[in-house]
């Protein structure tokens, strides 16, 4: 079995960053499942380490096991309906993916450009 060995490379996402050490490190340990329940443990501590983030104590704090796009996703076809308004500020490729999915979704889009 041959090896994959991927050469180090800037990510081009919000960034462009390099990925941490630790997190190679991390990547490298054994894979749980998403029904293991450990997986459950982890999901419940990033849950309440992220209420603490954004100064919550709403226990509806939910972590998306996805991109940002399936946040996205989650976020426009579970908090806005059908036929209502949304207003979009736009300065790149992440808005305008927004915009994509609400009317995707039936949702009126004011945009809101700016260079």
């Amino acid at each position: 079995m041959s090896v994959v060995r991927p050469p180090r490379r800037l990510l081009f996402l919000p960034g462009p960053t390099q990925v941490e050490p630790r997190v190679y490190q991390a990547m490298a340990q054994p894979v749980i499942g998403i029904l293991d329940p450990r997986f459950f443990e982890i999901v419940d501590e990033l849950r309440r380490d992220l209420r603490v983030v954004f100064g919550t104590r709403n226990p509806f704090v939910h972590v998306v096991t996805g991109s940002g796009s399936a946040a996205m996703e989650a976020a426009i076809s579970n908090f806005i309906e059908p036929g209502h308004n949304l207003v979009v500020f736009s300065a790149g490729r992440f808005a305008e993916r927004i915009v994509e999915i609400a009317r995707r979704h039936a949702i009126g889009v004011f945009v809101c450009q700016k260079p």
